[in-house]
């Protein structure tokens, strides 16, 4: 009895334990190789755009009592059109009669300036690639203010100057001041005006303030 208990164990220890169904099903597939899974990432096509106009809610200008604004340029010999420009401003109004003509024709500072805000176009993936800041000619009559003339610095999003063009939200707008003297006037008319031509970089068929896509219509 003792030779048969001995001779059952030892044919459990030989008889090999039966394999998870997973790993037979392993086995029962020869040359099949489990690769992992790869997530495709659709790349989003860039452009550069140059903008014809932009909305109103993204341009700040300075206004002030008697200031006189056109945004579209006179049909004058020598003027700067409008033309494929993003944004045209052209401002006249009169200074009371300054100690001299180095102080006449001063902006007043009310809020910062005239700009323009980007940060719509940021919101959908665009950046700043390029902008272009013409001072207008000053009207017949007009001299040229002799102050130095300085642009103000672009600004992120915190309120912060920037030479990153990835990083500019508010872009200021300025050009040279012209006075015209008329001896015994007890004010004096003034002129300042820009064109600017603005591009972006983003995402191809998106329009970069309203974030809507662009429907293209194809040419038979």
């Amino acid at each position: 009895m003792k030779t048969l208990h001995v001779l059952a164990l030892l044919g459990t220890l030989a008889t090999p334990r039966a394999a998870p169904a997973q790993d037979r099903s392993r086995q029962l597939t020869p040359g099949v190789v489990i690769k992992p899974q790869v997530e495709f990432v659709k790349r989003v096509q860039m452009r550069t755009v140059r903008l014809s106009h932009i909305p109103d809610s993204a341009l700040h200008l300075q206004i002030w009592p008697g200031l006189q604004v056109a945004r579209v340029a006179p049909a004058a010999p020598g003027a700067i059109g409008t033309a494929g420009a993003t944004v045209y401003v052209a401002k006249r109004w009169q200074d009371p009669a300054p100690s001299s003509l180095n102080d006449a024709c001063t902006e007043p500072r009310l809020r910062g300036g005239d700009e323009i805000d980007i940060t719509e176009p940021r919101r959908h993936g665009f950046r700043l690639a390029d902008v272009t800041i013409t001072s207008l000619v000053p009207p017949q009559g007009y001299k040229t203010d002799n102050a130095p003339f300085r642009r103000g610095a672009y600004k992120d999003v915190n309120g912060n100057g920037t030479t990153d063009l990835d990083q500019v939200v508010r872009i200021p707008l300025s050009a040279r001041r012209h006075h015209m003297f008329v001896l015994g006037a007890f004010s004096v008319p003034c002129f300042t005006g820009y064109r600017v031509d603005i591009s972006l970089r983003g995402p191809a068929d998106v329009d970069p303030f309203s974030g809507r896509r662009i429907t293209r219509s194809q040419v038979n």
